[in-house]
């Protein structure tokens, strides 16, 4: 990952400068331009990823400071801008932007020191750049961190404070179809074109289980040659045999004539194994985060060679695990496993200077930690990366033979701790907008709020209500609607009765399978199935769960989360996020065609551009 960096600051330089932050606000406004660039005294991009089964760009962005951000947690603070590019091989093209929100946080107490950790993600359109398993798509990623102003959608602008990384990423191949074999077919003489008469070229081909063990050996020759270790190359043969009591598995059967013939010695590999910990020549975590208005953990890693991952995109690849940890009362002692993340990696020949960063998330739940925003809440997370075997949930000092720990301070977001039933549920964004960037006075998205697209200010239309539950279990275990409170009936309603739920999941020979499930509310008793699978790695995608049609509704109107197990839907057992109000404005407006008389009299505005009334 490479990455932009300013100098070191004599003291008198730090002073002229924290004197041009404090004015830099007022001066974007001006349209005057800052005599200074790419400082990253306040804040620091990090590091920058691909999550590709989630389709998400990632970025980790290090704040440095304990002041310098427009005020605290209180307060309205300042926006830090991340803006992505990405070059698909004629250049960097703009993909859009996110941010979170920066505040003064105090060192104190003991323990809480900064940096601290943010991680913001964006959901990337591959569709058209999709290819088969034997073209591997690697693209250039550029990421551009910006305070307090939006980064320019010139991916050679060097923000005031602020800096930028790039770095390669992969891309999930499509699945195989039957066009595919048609189109190997019509090469042949003899194809006869009647065969695709009653042919459903768009099916996907269904994919064989890939023996690992038989996969291991088939590459160890290729390995040998390309120096890969071999306790590397029979990770998966040797660590059951290295750790018996310890993973409780079956023990493998070896092929004694394969490593005869390679002069393989199963105990000195075994004693390697043992002896060797924490090795990051084939892969490292580099950057820990939290998403703080989505409750999300992020974490980037880098992959560095192009063999030694269990082959190539068409083979079944390995694993990358990575599991988390909490120290909650920040006191040096790691209170709860919070769960692990895996990303899928394969053998990339064309993997350019070793330089291909893969990406994590994991939702936390937070709510019961929750602390006012007169007490910031520091907490420390520890990540462990493991390859190919699943790290401990027991003990987070014990590090594998691949992988190493990166430790972070991260900040909580403010709110009351919810002690009871409640696992955190709550919604992320509504109409696009993180639901900490909507103002609690006039329930409007504050100005500076990054949306997707640059809408909802106020809302209107359709809005969409994205959110992951938490602890769900089996799919259809959780039962939930989106609320709205309607004041002329004085009770809340569904904002929704039909969905189309579109869903992603790993397929079997490599890839991503995207399903779309059309669900009627009165099917489930007016409610609806949460679809998501974790067992299987089964996402709801952009965790959207409902779009509102607002209609004509105008006003401040309170939405809300609700859900339940118990499919009778009785509301003693049915649990609620919290509430949050938006304002809505469905009044439209239309332009003069000529000059004069307004159009529409009961419209509160009517406009004339360029002269005129």
């Amino acid at each position: 990952m490479k990455n932009q960096k300013s100098g070191l600051l004599s003291h008198a330089e730090l002073q002229k400068l924290t004197l041009t932050r404090q004015t830099s606000l007022a001066t974007m406004f001006t349209g005057a331009s800052l005599e200074i660039s790419g400082n990253i005294h306040w804040e620091e991009l990090t590091c920058v990823g691909y999550y590709p089964e989630k389709t998400l760009l990632e970025a980790v962005v290090s704040v440095k400071q304990s002041s310098g951000y427009s005020g605290g947690l209180c307060a309205s603070g300042s926006f830090e801008y991340v803006r992505f590019f990405i070059d698909w091989g004629s250049g960097f093209q703009d993909v859009g932007f996110t941010s979170f929100k920066a505040h003064d946080i105090s060192d104190a107490p003991a323990g809480a020191q900064h940096p601290l950790e943010y991680f913001v993600y964006l959901e990337l359109d591959e569709t058209n750049h999709k290819r088969l398993c034997s073209s591997p798509v690697i693209p250039k990623v550029r990421a551009v961190l910006s305070w307090n102003s939006i980064p320019s959608n010139d991916p050679n602008d060097v923000p005031s404070f602020g800096n930028a990384m790039d770095c390669h990423i992969q891309i999930n191949p499509r699945p195989v179809l039957v066009l595919d074999l048609v189109d190997q077919l019509k090469i042949s003489e003899n194809f006869d074109p009647d065969i695709l008469l009653n042919l459903d070229t768009e099916v996907v081909l269904p994919s064989k289980p890939i023996d690992q063990l038989n996969i291991d050996y088939k590459f160890l020759k290729e390995y040998k040659e390309q120096k890969v270790p071999d306790h590397r190359a029979l990770f998966s043969l040797l660590h059951p045999l290295a750790y018996p009591a310890k993973l409780n598995t079956p023990i493998p059967q070896i092929d004694k004539s394969i490593l005869k013939e390679l002069k393989i010695d199963i105990s000195k590999l075994i004693e390697a194994l043992n002896e060797e910990k924490a090795n990051v020549s084939f892969e490292e975590l580099c950057c820990v985060g939290l998403n703080t208005a989505t409750d999300k953990l992020g974490a980037i890693l880098k992959v560095k060679k192009p063999s030694g991952y269990g082959g190539s995109l068409c083979n079944k690849g390995s694993y990358e695990h990575i599991a988390f940890w909490a120290d909650w009362n920040n006191n040096g002692t790691w209170d709860e496993y919070l769960g692990t993340a895996s990303v899928k990696v394969h053998d990339i020949a064309n993997n350019p200077d070793g330089d291909l960063c893969y990406a994590v998330e994991l939702p936390l739940s937070a709510s019961q930690h929750l602390k006012l925003c007169s007490s910031p809440n520091i907490i420390k997370v520890r990540a462990v990366l493991s390859w190919s075997s699943l790290p401990s949930t027991t003990d987070p000092d014990d590090l594998n033979t691949w992988g190493n720990v990166v430790d972070s301070l991260v900040q909580i977001r403010p709110g009351k701790s919810n002690q009871g039933d409640n696992p955190g549920h709550r919604i992320d964004f509504i109409g696009n907008v993180t639901v900490d960037q909507i103002d609690p006075v006039t329930h409007l998205a504050y100005p500076s709020a990054v949306f997707i697209p640059q809408t909802n200010r106020p809302w209107g239309g359709g809005v969409n209500f994205r959110a992951e539950i938490l602890n769900s279990g089996s799919p259809g275990n959780v039962h939930f609607q989106v609320q709205y409170y309607e004041s002329g009936i004085s009770n809340w309603l569904p904002v929704n009765t039909t969905h189309t739920f579109r869903t992603a999941e790993p397929a079997s020979g490599g890839g991503t399978l995207f399903s779309n499930t059309f669900i009627n509310a009165a099917d489930y008793g007016g409610w609806f199935p949460y679809l998501a699978d974790q067992s299987i790695g089964r996402v709801i995608l952009s965790d959207l769960l409902a779009v509102w049609q607002t209609g004509l509704r105008s006003g401040a109107h309170k939405v809300r989360l609700a859900f339940t197990t118990d499919h009778t839907h009785n509301p003693v057992n049915t649990l609620y996020s919290e509430e949050y109000i938006i304002m809505l404005d469905n009044i439209k407006f239309n332009k003069n065609p000529g000059f004069g008389n307004a159009i529409d009299t009961s419209y509160t505005i009517d406009l004339v551009i360029d002269g005129g009334d």
